[in-house]
């Protein structure tokens, strides 16, 4: 689960498959990897919560 800031200031991460968390993740995700693959798990929130 990278964090968007830190993906911006990795071009290796970009290479990726990333796991978004929700759909707010992903569109977050998506701004700095324009080229990435990025799947949305679209979980409720009380799960995304257990997944730090």
């Amino acid at each position: 689960m990278p964090c968007p800031s830190l993906v911006a200031s990795s071009p290796e991460v970009a290479r990726l498959h990333v796991f978004a968390r929700s759909s707010e993740e992903a569109r977050e995700l998506a701004a700095v990897m324009p080229g990435g693959r990025i799947t949305d798990l679209d979980l409720p929130e009380h799960e995304q919560l257990t997944m730090y």
